[in-house]
């Protein structure tokens, strides 16, 4: 199974659901989790390797596809950004992540250098610059619970 970016998150999320009801806490998830995937799923600026002949001249590589030469098209993209997966544990648990092979060394746990310095997030980072959101989005859910509209 892919890293579960969730994890990642798991101090924030137990904090945020600690004092409201199990169907609060499931609406706050639902809500966070589909927040995480939105921020974690734009791709980096394309690199003269997406571009038509690459560095090469020989071949490219297109994104959603895979590698293209003059004389084929190799279907290798396992489409990162449709991986996404959310899955529910009882109310006060529920998991990101993303089910492509590469998910992890892209954006992951094991994240290598090539994809930070082409520019793609590192959850880790990510969850800390955007922890706050996700709190103010939280107890937004709550207010609507509370108003009778969430």
């Amino acid at each position: 199974m892919a890293d579960s970016y969730s994890q990642q998150s798991t101090l924030l999320r137990q904090r945020i659901t600690a004092q409201v009801s199990d169907a609060t806490a499931k609406k706050m998830l639902i809500a966070i989790t589909a927040q995480e995937e939105n921020d974690l799923n734009d791709y980096p600026p394309a690199t003269q390797a997406n571009r038509p002949w690459g560095f090469t001249g020989r071949s490219y590589y297109k994104r959603g596809t895979g590698t293209v030469t003059k004389k084929r098209t190799y279907l290798t993209s396992e489409r990162f950004e449709i991986g996404w997966k959310q899955q529910q544990h009882g109310s006060r648990r529920r998991d990101l992540y993303n089910n492509t092979s590469y998910g992890g060394y892209i954006m992951g746990n094991k994240q290598v250098s090539w994809a930070k310095a082409r520019g793609w997030k590192n959850i880790k980072d990510e969850l800390k610059k955007r922890g706050p959101d996700y709190l103010d989005l939280a107890a937004r859910v709550v207010a609507n619970v509370n108003r009778g509209t969430g």
